[in-house]
């Protein structure tokens, strides 16, 4: 008996990626699942990406292409979502690619296992040789309870919008979009209004998408975090808790993925303020470092928590997010030159 294949709509949020956009628009053409609505949404992108979308859904009659104002990469997918009909959803960022069997295998995984969600690994590329991220979850079928630590806090940061496979029933039921307030871990949010309407998710350990971290990547542009950004930051962890909250999801299975964040948010704040790209005087970055450091108090809210066995880099790092000075917070981005990497 053939397999009826369900419709899977993949969301794509475009801006000013004309240099990477036509391998990410194949690899999404060139899936083995072939039953797909590709829809498009360029963000008020001022390069050749809008002309290279339209031109690709002139061939392609799968795709559907939305031109909109510049309103960031959350509104992007939410204009995607509200034309979706798709039983599953997929969404892929346009510097990115996946594998031909990307939806083939998270598709059968979700259908094999009877779950609403399904979860892969990805290759962390940089221009040379991919960075495999493995899930230490194995292939196969998981209570939500058991992967929902992994999701929000995989490589200390939480996983990526992605990596993940979503039923439009439950996205449209529970009126789950993303927050158009948050600029960074707009994913969180998402994961975490979208995890407690499921009890077990299937899946898939292999790295199936490939998430570009070349330096030339829109991901990577230089851009001096300000008071403005800690605000997000405040807004943004602080929204989080108050979902998770709100499906009574018990703190342990994310707090050390929230107070990892915290440590992640402070070293690359101040990574940014020292950034050689920012030209304000060094005794100018000592005062906005300081500044942050006083006004949000973030090392507050991880001071007295034991964050168990982490790697050497990661033991320092929360040592100097937890000890509020600035000296050291700017010593240490200076000296190892984290600037770039966000």
């Amino acid at each position: 008996m053939l397999r009826v294949k369900d419709l899977v709509s993949v969301i794509v949020p475009v801006y000013n990626v004309d240099g990477f956009l036509s391998q990410c628009l194949n690899s999404i053409k060139r899936q083995m699942y072939d039953n797909l609505e590709i829809i498009l949404v360029d963000d008020g992108s001022t390069d050749s990406s809008p002309a290279i979308l339209d031109e690709f859904a002139k061939t392609e009659k799968r795709a559907k292409v939305i031109h909109q104002n510049n309103m960031g990469v959350s509104a992007a997918r939410n204009a995607g979502l509200d034309i979706a009909t798709g039983k599953w959803i997929a969404f892929v960022d346009s510097d990115d690619w996946l594998e031909r069997d990307y939806i083939d295998r998270m598709v059968d995984a979700a259908e094999l296992h009877e779950t609403k969600f399904a979860f892969c690994s990805l290759s962390l590329e940089n221009g040379q040789r991919g960075q495999i991220s493995i899930l230490p979850l194995k292939t196969g079928k998981h209570t939500a309870r058991e992967a929902m630590p992994y999701i929000f806090t995989q490589n200390g940061k939480g996983s990526g919008i992605y990596q993940g496979l979503f039923d439009r029933e439950i996205i449209e039921k529970e009126k789950i979009r993303f927050d158009t307030n948050v600029r960074r871990y707009e994913d969180l949010l998402f994961y975490s209004l979208y995890m407690p309407q499921v009890d077990e998710i299937a899946v898939v350990n292999h790295p199936l998408y490939h998430f570009n971290q070349t330096p030339e990547s829109i991901k990577h542009k230089y851009r001096v975090y300000n008071l403005g950004r800690a605000d997000d930051a405040e807004y943004l962890f602080s929204t989080f808790e108050s979902n998770l909250m709100l499906y009574g999801v018990d703190e342990k299975i994310y707090e050390r993925g929230l107070k990892m964040a915290y440590v992640d948010f402070i070293i690359k704040f101040a990574a940014n303020i020292w950034d050689k790209k920012n030209s304000a005087k060094s005794k100018e970055k000592h005062e906005i470092v300081k500044e942050f450091i006083e006004v949000y108090k973030f090392h507050e809210k991880i001071g007295k928590y034991d964050f168990g066995e982490v790697n050497p880099r990661e033991k320092v790092e929360i040592s100097i997010a937890k000890s509020g000075s600035e000296m050291q917070l700017s010593t240490y981005v200076r000296g190892l030159k984290l600037i770039n990497k966000k």
